[in-house]
């Protein structure tokens, strides 16, 4: 072994050692390969060097020698040249919980920490209507609703007296969707049916879009359901609210429309829970072109498909994977996906991974095969509307199994 590589081992030796700015330098002492660049400042020592170095060690180094070698930098050994491993993520990076657990507001949004959702903390301040065009022929109410880019509120039409919802969509928080948010009161004319929400009149300023909706006074069907999480709750409940969803979307697909945000906060009721269903939340609604379309989507990221997470081409069946979510979802008060981590969330949409809980040991095992039929990644292998609606368990008589955790988790926090 070469002085070089001799480790010191006491502290006269270590005095010996070269230093920069009175920091020692030891020596290199880790495994190299042959094959590789240099690094440091000093000489490159080949391992044939090793050989040589060895055979003359023990010899005399006579005075001016040891001080020429003690004033020269120490030698470059032959490191591997592979980059360093990248540093692992900081657990900051993936916050815990990336979506507001308000039902009006669990929409596809990243936050730097975990916190509540409070209506008086976010953004800006509300968009004045007294200015608009809408005030002189509406009168204006409160608010019932938020969701990603726009306000639900409350107008009285002036001349008839009658309620109707207007949505304030803010164009700045949506500017990639262009003139594709003024096609909502497009979409919904070409529409006729009694569970898919009608429009009546469009407004549009410099900043915001104002479109003028039928009002389903009852709100969601989550809230509603949630606000007696003690009441009485069946598999009957769950076909009514189910076969009037279905219903309205086969409409919709009929008439080549992709609705492209189905999830709960979209379903909403006229009345109390009884009531009848409508389909509401067209803002992200297309034309369908016979192709596969390929833009993106905004909406609630635990009812979307796979491939609205991966951006990939989707047509009118990523409804029906939603559709088989929020099924998922009037049984056991959860999406099938649920997460308080985004990534692993979005994970196990890619594979299409759920489970049937306690909750569903009593479930019809047709509603179940149903479901099932319906969140198939495959997008081709997913069951149509019009299947749906001839399906066993749709046009069959429903069971009355309770369901008494299913309110329960609809009014708990994500």
């Amino acid at each position: 072994m070469s002085d070089v590589d001799k480790r010191p081992e006491s502290s006269e030796e270590m005095d010996e050692l070269p230093s920069l700015d009175g920091i020692v330098i030891a020596p290199y002492e880790g495994d190299v390969d042959d094959d590789e660049g240099p690094v440091g400042d000093g000489p490159i020592i080949d391992d044939d060097d090793d050989d040589e170095a060895e055979k003359s060690e023990g010899s005399d180094v006579d005075a001016p020698a040891a001080k020429e070698k003690e004033a020269s930098p120490p030698p470059r050994r032959k490191v591997p040249g592979r980059a360093p491993p990248a540093p692992p993520p900081r657990a900051c990076d993936i916050p815990k919980d990336t979506w507001s657990s308000k039902p009006t507001s669990n929409r596809v949004w990243e936050v730097d920490a975990e916190e509540e959702y409070d209506d008086n903390e976010q953004g800006e301040p509300e968009y004045d209507l007294s200015s608009t065009k809408l005030a002189n022929d509406y009168d204006i109410g409160r608010k019932l609703g938020r969701g990603f880019f726009a306000t639900a509120k409350l107008v009285t039409e002036k001349k008839t007296g009658q309620n109707f919802a207007v949505k304030v969509i803010d164009k700045s928080m949506a500017p990639q969707f262009g003139d594709k948010l003024k096609s909502e009161l497009d979409i919904l004319s070409k529409l006729e049916h009694t569970n898919v929400l009608q429009g009546k009149q469009l407004y549009e300023t410099d900043s915001h879009l104002l479109v003028v909706l039928e009002l389903a006074e009852g709100g969601e069907v989550a809230q509603v359901l949630g606000k007696t999480s003690d009441a009485p709750y069946s598999e009957a409940d769950v076909h009514r609210i189910a076969k009037q969803l279905i219903s309205a979307l086969d409409h919709i697909h009929s008439k080549g429309v992709i609705h492209g945000d189905l999830a709960p906060e979209n379903v909403l009721l006229v009345g109390d829970e009884k009531s009848t269903v409508k389909l509401g939340g067209f803002s992200g609604a297309l034309m369908a072109s016979g192709e596969s379309e390929n833009q993106q989507m905004i909406g609630n990221s635990e009812f979307q498909a796979p491939e609205i997470i991966m951006n990939q081409g989707f047509d009118k069946s990523t409804d029906l994977w939603s559709l088989g979510c929020i099924l998922y979802f009037l049984v056991e008060g959860s999406s099938p996906f649920q997460d308080s981590n985004t990534m692993r969330m979005n994970m196990k949409i890619r594979q299409g991974k759920f489970e049937y809980g306690d909750n569903w040991k009593d479930v019809s095992a047709s509603l179940k095969d149903l479901i099932s039929s319906l969140i198939k990644v495959n997008a081709s292998e997913r069951t149509s509307a019009s299947d749906c609606l001839s399906h066993s368990w749709v046009s069959g008589s429903p069971k009355g199994t309770p369901l008494p955790n299913a309110r329960k988790n609809m009014t708990a926090p994500n």
